[in-house]
């Protein structure tokens, strides 16, 4: 039998909308709330109509219930016009009190079939799972589903988003944004979320993934398109969802759009939608979205609108509003003297109404003002929605030392997440810089440290059992971005005393966000590319905690070198990144950093002495991947005469080769990804014969005919012999109204 503890898991007002549901249920009836000011202490009514005989419910979340509390509700009845009389409490009651039950509300009781325990109501979950589904904050941290997934293959890659949703859920408020984007995913097997920050997208997608892996789906988060296509089974059987937060975020720009491989999502998209039991969520900022489709020619091809979700504050009512900030105050350990002066004030409908009220600052107001004396509790709130960095730059400029505050700058170089080593000698460097204006040693890093975990950042354990340090939420990261743009020294101490690649990558993008010109800083960012060679390459750290030690080429290098050179051109930079661009062996390159090279030289190549003959050598040598035909192609792009040239005298060879690689690439294809790399490939192919009049596939008309027929078997049968199944329906969710001033009474707020 179920036995969810009633009082641990719901608030007042859960326990009042659970009881209203169950008995809803069990008496036919439709139970609603009385109104505020008219109630008389009544939780739950159903109105017979003229004769007021009203059947009332009374909700108790206490543990037990005193005589005295019972006689004082048996004073409230005698005052209304009553026919029948139903209480409802969290806890189990006695035989002895059961029955001073009966006999103090007999009149309205005939048996104690009008009394709901604790026990009985979890008989009643049992018996009406619709209603349990429905308040999630019962099963979400139900200890038998996590038990069911400890059993899963992909538990360890679902265990960051399960973390997160056990300490997060109970302040989630589900609503029409809920009911609307569900409904986009069940239809199309993708959603695109997008909104402003802080307005709720990734908590909505955790939300929507949840669901999902209650209903047996494995649950894969992605930071690249790469790690999607290494999990996304061909079988149809098997139940996948995946999560890209931020998917047009640094990680795009870095593996998709530098790599070459913008097409690559929207495959990953296409495979997704035609597969069976396969559902993709993606977030993003609109505004981002509406510049992608501006700048990738694929992007803006897509047909991202018939997944597309935007989140706005339009989406919540104010009743949804209300219980995101009640929610907030109660499961954050606010005080109840806190609580008690923002109603009696009643600053909670300022802050309702508030034109900056978003769900990320309500939890700020709620977890970092306990300090602030229960008097000043309502002007505090409101002055810092006025000034959405306000709870920040308090703490940050007179609760923690200079030490913890140069700490959170150099995280910040870091992009915000790094080990606990490669912090330290981050730190270490930069607290040691000549014009530091930072009296702290490296011997205070631990209590630095200390200082800050838990507010301004969080600390976990890696898979390797390395200490992992983050910004606490995207808003430390928002702040401190604000601030440093406006503090050119700190900004010029950081990148003196970069150590690592990523620093300099990250300082470079902090810059490029409010370029003014700023000449100091250009010359300090300047000397440190010239010096790029000597920094120290970092870790990449994924959503899940995985830590990846990479090793960064010289063409990643140049990769951020020319992002200087592209915010403020100077002659000494470019004859600097022409020369490392001359000075690359190209017979070392990888095909994948030979693509980026092509990349650069035909961007540069009016100013660049490169030896044409090496570059085409590399590009004939090597045929054996569709990489390396779409590098063969590139070169034919930058040098064609001499390209044309080299494929006359070597027809045979490179028709045999890119026969072999494409006709292997064909008897490879196993689902729509495979398929679509092999189009692109042979649509290159065909472009390229036709504009420079080479003859390099002869029999390209032929492996054409063979894509068609392998499309009829491909795509066809994905589309019609196994339908996509992604309506899976999720219970009805029921959005009310709710009386404001009702909600916000102190009884309501007793834990």
């Amino acid at each position: 039998m179920a036995d969810f503890s009633l009082q641990e898991l719901l608030s007042p007002i859960d326990f009042e909308h659970l009881i209203r549901d169950l008995l809803s249920k069990e008496l036919s009836v439709e139970l609603t709330a009385f109104a505020e000011g008219a109630d008389q202490g009544v939780d739950l009514r159903y109105s017979k109509g003229a004769s007021r005989e009203d059947i009332v419910v009374q909700c108790k979340r206490q543990k037990s219930i005193s005589r005295e509390v019972l006689l004082e509700e048996k004073k409230k009845m005698e005052e209304l016009v009553v026919s029948e009389y139903y209480l409802a409490t969290s806890g189990d009651l006695s035989k002895r009190k059961t029955d001073f039950i009966l006999d103090t509300f007999s009149e309205w009781m005939s048996d104690d079939s009008s009394i709901f325990s604790k026990s009985r109501i979890n008989q009643l979950l049992e018996v009406h799972p619709d209603i349990l589904r429905q308040h999630y904050k019962l099963w979400i941290n139900s200890s038998s589903i996590f038990q069911s997934l400890v059993n899963s293959s992909l538990i360890e890659r679902a265990s960051f988003l399960i973390t997160n949703l056990k300490e997060n859920y109970k302040y989630y408020v589900k609503g029409e944004s809920f009911i609307e984007a569900n409904e986009i995913l069940s239809e199309h097997g993708f959603l695109v979320i997008s909104g402003a920050p802080g307005i709720g997208k990734t908590t909505l997608a955790k939300m929507l993934l949840w669901e999902y892996l209650h209903k047996g789906y494995e649950v894969v988060q992605m930071t690249d398109i790469s790690e999607g296509e290494a999990f996304l089974s061909s079988s149809s059987d098997t139940k996948q969802a995946y999560y890209f937060d931020d998917f047009l975020g640094e990680n795009f720009l870095e593996y998709d759009v530098l790599k070459g491989r913008s097409g690559d999502l929207m495959n990953f998209i296409d495979r997704v939608i035609k597969g069976k039991n396969k559902v993709l969520i993606l977030t993003t900022r609109e505004y981002i979205l509406n510049q992608a489709k501006d700048r990738y020619e694929r992007f803006d091809q897509h047909d991202f609108d018939i997944g597309k979700y935007i989140l706005d504050l339009d989406k919540y009512t104010e009743s949804i509003k209300a219980l995101i900030l009640y929610n907030h105050l109660f499961y954050s350990g606010v005080s109840m003297s806190h609580i008690q002066a923002l109603i009696e004030s009643k600053a909670y409908a300022e802050i309702l109404s508030h034109k900056n009220y978003n769900p990320r600052l309500i939890e700020g107001m709620t977890t970092r003002l306990k300090d602030t004396s229960a008097e000043n509790y309502p002007s505090e709130f409101l002055e810092n929605l006025d000034n959405p960095f306000g709870i920040w730059d308090k703490a940050f400029s007179s609760q923690i030392s200079q030490g913890a505050q140069a700490m959170l700058f150099v995280l910040l170089s870091l992009d915000g997440q790094m080990t606990k080593a490669k912090l330290r000698e981050a730190f270490k460097v930069f607290v040691s810089h000549p014009q530091s204006q930072y009296q702290v040693a490296i011997k205070d890093f631990e209590r630095c440290a200390r200082e800050i975990d838990g507010s301004f950042i969080g600390t976990s354990s890696t898979k390797r059992e390395e200490i992992l340090f983050r910004f606490h939420d995207p808003s430390v990261k928002d702040f401190l971005h604000n601030l440093i743009h406006d503090n050119q020294d700190v900004l010029i101490q950081l990148v003196d005393s970069a150590v690592y690649l990523l620093q300099l990558d990250t300082l470079i993008k902090i810059t490029e966000a409010k370029w003014g010109g700023n000449k100091d800083i250009f010359a300090a960012l300047s000397k440190k590319v010239y010096e790029i060679d000597t920094l120290l390459d970092a870790p990449k750290i994924y959503s899940s905690g995985f830590v990846f030690q990479q090793r960064k080429t010289e063409i990643d290098r140049i990769d951020v070198a020319e992002k200087l050179f592209l915010i403020g051109s100077s002659r000494d930079l470019k004859d600097y990144l022409v020369a490392k661009i001359e000075g690359i062996d190209v017979n070392k390159l990888s095909s994948h950093d030979f693509m980026k090279y092509l990349i650069l030289i035909r961007k540069y190549k009016s100013v660049l002495r490169i030896q044409e003959e090496s570059v085409i050598s590399k590009a004939l040598s090597s045929l054996n991947s569709l990489v390396d035909i779409n590098n063969l192609i590139r070169v034919l792009t930058v040098f064609p005469t001499k390209m044309k040239r080299k494929l006359s005298e070597k027809q045979e060879d490179v028709e045999e080769a890119v026969s072999s690689t494409m006709n292997s690439a064909l008897n490879s294809v196993e689902d729509v990804y495979d398929y679509n790399n092999l189009e692109s490939c042979t649509q290159k192919l065909e472009e390229t014969q036709d504009l420079h009049g080479t003859d390099m596939f002869p029999q390209l008309s032929f492996f054409k005919d063979s894509l068609d027929d392998l499309y009829e078997e491909i795509l066809l049968k994905d589309a019609d012999e196994t339908p996509t199944d992604h309506e899976e329906e999720l219970e009805d969710i029921e959005v009310e109204e709710i009386d404001i001033h009702k909600l916000f009474r102190i009884e309501n707020f007793e834990r």
